[in-house]
């Protein structure tokens, strides 16, 4: 087994279990009311929207300008509004406590 061999397993294994695993886990702690087959079904196929976009926008940007220069500004932008995103979520126990707040909120003032 060479060294390719060895980066294709390892990027094999990464990809299915370090990334794949804790995105399935975070769909049913956020969504638990709705069908967990059916909320994976749509980030997956986001992801390979995302994916598709993401091989045929940057190519298009390069043949109208003749380099990648506007490509990797975009992705520098998606980057940070993703990470802004991501820490404006809210934990799935504190989501819990919000929602049970809200709760307790609507039936005192009834």
């Amino acid at each position: 087994m060479d060294r390719c061999d060895l980066g294709k397993l390892f990027n094999g294994y990464c990809v299915s279990y370090c990334t794949v695993a804790p995105t399935q886990l975070l769909a049913t702690q956020y969504f638990k009311q709705y069908s967990v087959g059916f909320i994976v079904g749509w980030l997956f196929l986001s992801h390979q929207i995302g994916s598709a976009l993401g091989a045929y926008l940057p190519g298009l940007l390069y043949n109208e300008t003749g380099n990648y220069n506007l490509s990797f500004y975009c992705s520098i932008i998606f980057l940070v509004g993703a990470s802004i995103l991501n820490i404006l979520i809210p934990e799935p126990n504190e989501a819990k406590k919000i929602q049970k707040i809200n709760l307790n909120q609507s039936h005192t003032t009834n």
